[in-house]
Order: structure tokens, then sequence, then C-alpha cells
């Protein structure tokens, strides 16, 4: 019965919704490291320092869909610091910035 009374309260209902959250964006995180181990393996070490700080579902979803549709990545060129500084795939990406976490830069 104390039980029953706890789920129902406004506490345990956010701690449980923001952990259903985490967990979500842990398997976006998965999912966005596997597509892209899958497809640019020479990225791997560098988009998993960058993604960590993203922490937004849609940013996540619309980076899974944009480097499984890319061709190739496009590092607009320059030297090898410049490039860790990009994180570009392909140019319909170009500009592309999440609120929470600007890894994607011009």
């Amino acid at each position: 019965m104390l039980y029953d009374v706890l789920q129902e309260s406004r506490a345990y209902q956010k701690i449980k919704q923001e952990g259903r959250e985490e967990g979500e964006l842990q398997a976006l995180h998965r999912t966005l490291l596997t597509v892209i181990q899958a497809r640019f393996p020479g990225i791997v070490q560098l988009a998993t320092k960058r993604t960590a700080e993203v922490h937004n579902t849609a940013a996540l979803e619309n980076l899974i869909v944009k480097l499984s549709l890319a061709q190739t990545l496009d590092y607009n060129s320059g030297s090898s610091s410049e490039v860790s500084q990009r994180f570009v795939p392909n140019r319909s990406l170009a500009g592309y910035t999440s609120a929470s976490a600007p890894i994607l830069q011009k």
C-alpha cells in the first residue's frame, strides 16, 4: 500500500520519467556511434568525444539519419587540428548545431 502511494507521487513520476529519458539518450548515443563505426570508422574517436556533449534526443536522431544517408564526410579541407574542430558529414549538415552542444560547426 505504501508502495502504491509512492508510485503515484509526483517525485516518483518525475524520477521515473528522467530515467526513461536518460535511457533513451544512452540508446541514441550507442546507435549513433554504431552507425559511425560501420560507415566512417576513421572518426569514431572524434565522434565519441563530440556526441557525448549532446543531450537532445531530436539532435541525436537527426544525426543518426543524416550520417546513415551521407555518401562521404566533408571536412572542407584544412589541417588536422582544424578538422578536429569540425564534424561535418556531407554538405547537407553544414551549419547544423545542437542547442545544447554545438558539435557540428560551419
